[in-house]
């Protein structure tokens, strides 16, 4: 998936267990193009045991101590990307209602794009995934907790871009949005943290 680029000898493989199944999980962790303290980028993909890719995802993942403290991590987030911008926008709007552990210490994460292969669409099956590698990968390197923006978004078959699925003002759109929305807080147990964003308490090991 042109999402992802091409794997480098330092990616890692293990296997991600979810509802039974064992799926191999496939993912790399670097600066991404703006490297900047306490921030980094993770490129991940998960197939079927077979090797059919079932999804793929694109992570920000942002350590809080690294950054210089909460203050440093919001404003190294705003330094980043038009992403973290928005994301660092609603973390200094509502992050006194995040439980103490999570702005105090630790990593946070925010799961940028996630797209699942055709045959996996529809069935919920990309952001159980995603929550299981958080529990899996990110929880052991101390994230606490995974944020989502709720974005109806189709691929382009050509350049491999996305972008949203309707006009932001259609009717197509809101009821798009509101079904993302309902089949995230269920399938995440995420709870809203800004009329934006929706987040997720990591298992900690």
């Amino acid at each position: 998936m042109k999402i992802l680029g091409d794997f480098t000898e330092d990616s890692h493989c293990s296997p991600l267990q979810l509802d039974g199944s064992t799926y191999s999980v496939t993912w790399e962790a670097d600066g991404g193009f703006v490297e900047l303290p306490g921030l980094t980028e993770y490129r991940v993909r998960v197939d079927e045991e077979s090797g059919d890719l079932v999804a793929a995802m694109r992570w920000l993942v942002a350590d809080i101590e690294l950054a210089g403290g909460k203050e440093g991590l919001l404003e190294t987030l705003e330094s980043h990307s038009p992403d973290g911008a928005d994301w660092a926008d609603c973390l200094r709007r509502n992050c006194q209602t995040c439980p103490t552990y999570i702005v105090e210490g630790g990593a946070v994460a925010l799961l940028k794009l996630i797209a699942c292969a055709p045959a996996y669409q529809g069935h919920g099956i990309g952001t159980r995934l995603a929550k299981a590698f958080g529990d899996a990968i990110l929880a052991p390197r101390g994230v606490r907790a995974i944020w989502i923006k709720p974005m109806p978004l189709k691929q382009n078959a050509v350049s491999g871009f996305f972008k949203p699925e309707h006009d932001a003002d259609s009717l197509a759109f809101l009821d798009a949005k509101d079904r993302l929305e309902k089949h995230y807080q269920r399938s995440l147990d995420a709870d809203w943290t800004c009329p934006d964003y929706l987040r997720a308490d990591l298992t900690r090991p």
